[in-house]
């Protein structure tokens, strides 16, 4: 699991959000946990919740090459 990997620093979870209509990368130590069907994800700049839909993460990076796609 990327959540306790020793290097979580270098991996990415990339999904897509409907609201900015593109794929977007963000840091796995942004992710706070992980609920039932999604990710919690709290970004330094907002610190405040977001939740991404498990079904939307389309691919894991690590050091930003591909190490999961669904």
């Amino acid at each position: 699991s990327v959540q306790i990997h020793q290097d979580k620093k270098n991996f990415q979870f990339k999904y897509y959000d409907q609201s900015q209509k593109k794929y977007v990368a963000i840091p796995a130590v942004w992710v706070k946990k992980i609920e039932k069907d999604a990710l919690v994800v709290v970004s330094p700049q907002q610190k405040q919740e977001i939740f991404i839909p498990i079904h939307r993460v389309t691919e894991v990076l690590y050091k930003g090459k591909q190490y999961w796609r669904l």
